[in-house]
């Protein structure tokens, strides 16, 4: 939302924008109709201008809150124009890193840590007799389990972070309890106990 919140506020002083125009800017890191609901959330807070031509909305600055800018303010809102376009390009490639191939779900990377201790569980359990004699275990079986279990842990921590920072620029401009609403609203499910106590032994 802090994304949509601020480009528009660039955008608009010069010019009126739809949805589809904002979130088109925004290199589709912000969806049409969540886009869509942001401007009208501001409009309703009376910080845009909303006007209904047949079933389109148009939003624009309010006019009459503009004011006359030096050439130095409007370099300087150039240069964070840009900052936020790079921003934005930075995130939207990000996204579909995310989205490419099949990327397992949180449970899945849960579950496959969960077998991948239980698998070094079991292989140090079975090199507790190595002294009567039974076959060791290989370093290369061992390497591998240690592999496994290093890589889903990793994009378990990957993910997490990666949704925190996006969470974060989301969330900073909101109140708590529009920030709430927001993660209801997109469904966002918390980690709960089960994953933190996994998280803490990892």
């Amino acid at each position: 939302m802090a994304l949509v919140r601020r480009y528009s506020t660039l955008l608009l002083v010069v010019d009126a924008y739809t949805a589809a125009d904002v979130s088109a800017n925004l290199k589709g890191a912000v969806t049409k109709p969540m886009t869509q609901k942001i401007l009208a959330a501001l409009a309703d807070k009376n910080q845009l201008t909303q006007k209904a031509y047949g079933k389109t909305n148009i939003y624009l600055a309010k006019q009459d809150e503009l004011e006359d800018m030096p050439e130095e303010k409007l370099k300087a809102l150039a240069a964070e124009h840009d900052a936020l376009v790079d921003q934005i390009k930075a995130k939207a490639a990000e996204a579909k890193t995310l989205a490419q191939g099949d990327t397992p779900t949180d449970d899945e990377l849960l579950d496959a840590i969960a077998n991948a201790k239980l698998q070094i569980e079991d292989y140090e359990t079975r090199l507790a007799p190595l002294r009567t004699g039974a076959r060791p275990i290989s370093a290369e079986e061992l390497a591998k389990l240690d592999g496994e279990y290093v890589r889903w842990k990793n994009e378990w921590t990957r993910r997490r972070k990666i949704f925190q920072e996006v969470w974060d620029v989301l969330a900073d401009p909101l109140a708590p309890q529009e920030a709430a609403d927001l993660e209801e609203e997109l469904g966002i499910e918390r980690d709960g106990e089960r994953e933190n106590a996994l998280l803490k032994r990892l």
